[in-house]
C-alpha cells in the first residue's frame, strides 16, 4: 500500500504567503486560464520541493498558526477541520488547498477589526433616540445604504445631529444618496448595542421619507 505524500504545514504557509505577495490571493472560483489559483500556485511550488529559507516568512507563518488556532477565529465544521490539520503538523497536496486560504483569512480578520476599532471611535457617545414602538417624526443624516441579497432589502444606515445612530430596512429603494439629511416618520422597534461597531443603535420599521432636504455642511 503507497503511503501518501505530505508537507509539512510550515512549509505550505510559508509557500502561500510567498504566493500571494507576489500574485495576491486568488480563489479557485477566481482562477482563470491565464491567472492561477493560490492552491494551485502553491501546490506545484510543493511538487518542485519548495523549501523556505526566508526567516520572516517563516515567523509570518508560525504568525498564520498561532491565529489559526485561536479558539474565536476558525469556526465551525471548517474550523475544526483546519486546526486538525494544523495539530497534524503536515498535509496531503489535496489538503493544501484548506491551508493556503490561512494568510489571506488573517488578513481580512484583522482589517476588519482595524475597521470596528475605527467605528467604534464615531460611535462611542451615540445614545438611542425616539420610544420603542411610539410612531413619530426623526431628522436623520444617510452614512450608508446597501443592498443585502439574503434579505431582498435595503438597509440604511442614519445619524441624527446629535451624533445617535440608527438604521432602518426596507425593500423600497429610496431616493436618497449618502450624505443626504432627511425626515423620516417612523417606528422605533429595538434599541440595540451594535456588535459590529460596539455603539448604542436605534433600528426603525415602517420607514416613510417625507421630505429629503440634500447635503448639509457639517
Amino acid at each position: 500500500m503507497m503511503t501518501k505524500v505530505t508537507y509539512p504545514v510550515l512549509n505550505v504557509l510559508c509557500a502561500s504567503i510567498e504566493s500571494i505577495k507576489e500574485h495576491g490571493f486568488v480563489s479557485k472560483k477566481e482562477a482563470s486560464a491565464t491567472s492561477a489559483s493560490t492552491a494551485s500556485r502553491v501546490q506545484q511550488m510543493l511538487i518542485e520541493e519548495y523549501s523556505c529559507q526566508n526567516e520572516e516568512t517563516t515567523q509570518k507563518a508560525i504568525e498564520v498558526i498561532s491565529w489559526a488556532l485561536e479558539d474565536y477565529n476558525l469556526k465551525g465544521d471548517f474550523g475544526y477541520t483546519i486546526k486538525e490539520m494544523l495539530n497534524k503538523g503536515a498535509v496531503t497536496l489535496a489538503q493544501v488547498a484548506f491551508i493556503v486560504t490561512l494568510p489571506n483569512q488573517k488578513k481580512l480578520s484583522e482589517d476588519r477589526e482595524l475597521i470596528k476599532k475605527e467605528l467604534e471611535k464615531g460611535t462611542a457617545t451615540s445614545e438611542w433616540f425616539g420610544s420603542l414602538r411610539k410612531r413619530d417624526k426623526f431628522f436623520v443624516k444617510l452614512t450608508d445604504k446597501k443592498f443585502v441579497d439574503r434579505y431582498g432589502s435595503y438597509i440604511y444606515n442614519i445619524v441624527t445631529r446629535e451624533g445617535n445612530i440608527g438604521s432602518f430596512f426596507s425593500q423600497n429603494n429610496f431616493e436618497v444618496s449618502v450624505g443626504d439629511c432627511f425626515l423620516m416618520k417612523a417606528t422605533p422597534k429595538r434599541h440595540v448595542v451594535s456588535s459590529w461597531h460596539g455603539g448604542k443603535e436605534t433600528q426603525f420599521n415602517r420607514v416613510v421619507i417625507e421630505e429629503i432636504m440634500g447635503k448639509k455642511e457639517g
